[in-house]
């Protein structure tokens, strides 16, 4: 039996390949995530089915228990991982060929310039992001996604929606570190600090 989709449309759910994704990144630290999958239900992942979002936060919980906020943190940068075999069918997304372009504008010593090319490069990246939600997070709300907004001149503020319990979000802030150092760590520093107050 494969079982464990959402038993009720009132709940979020995410993709079966996001649940597959996170069980694939935790095999080699024992066998949590087989016990978690048992407890729903669940012997088998379905790609083309969505699970209730409480299945990753028992994960995230049982992980949490035994090593703390760093493996989440870890989880979040190495996310896509578990994706490789999907990416590998895709197209190099818009904001890494964009990125490869623009290098000397986003390496400019002139700061205006550098500063505007990071901008055009965050605008493009987050939209790529939050679409990408939208095809993996389900709410009954609607479409699900983020939020980009430049607050200051160095200063962003992201709001993402994810199948994530609010304590644990050592694992966003880990898989948006990793977005941003992908493709202009290089040339930016970033500070990634979390509002509890927008959790929910």
């Amino acid at each position: 039996m494969k079982g464990g989709s959402a038993s009720s449309s009132e709940e979020t759910t995410m993709a079966g390949a996001a649940l597959f994704s996170t069980i694939s990144q935790i095999q080699e630290l024992g066998s949590i995530g087989e016990e978690v999958l048992a407890r729903f239900g669940i012997t088998e992942i379905d790609l083309n089915k969505r699970y209730s979002y409480k299945i990753r936060g028992a994960i995230h919980t049982e992980l949490h228990k035994r090593y703390g906020d760093d493996v989440l943190f870890l989880l979040g940068y190495t996310q896509l991982d578990g994706y490789k075999k999907w990416i590998k069918t895709l197209k190099i997304p818009e904001h890494s060929i964009w990125a490869k372009k623009n290098r000397q504008r986003l390496d400019s010593t002139i700061l205006k310039t550098a500063r505007r090319a990071r901008d055009n490069y965050l605008s493009l990246r987050f939209k790529v992001l939050f679409d990408g939600a939208k095809n993996s997070i389900f709410s009954k709300d609607g479409p699900i996604g983020g939020l980009y907004k430049k607050t200051a001149v160095d200063k962003i503020r992201i709001q993402l929606t994810n199948a994530c319990l609010p304590q644990f979000e050592a694992f966003n802030r880990g898989n948006i570190v990793e977005l941003l150092m992908r493709d202009i760590g290089a040339y930016w520093d970033f500070e990634i600090k979390w509002d509890p107050t927008q959790a929910k």
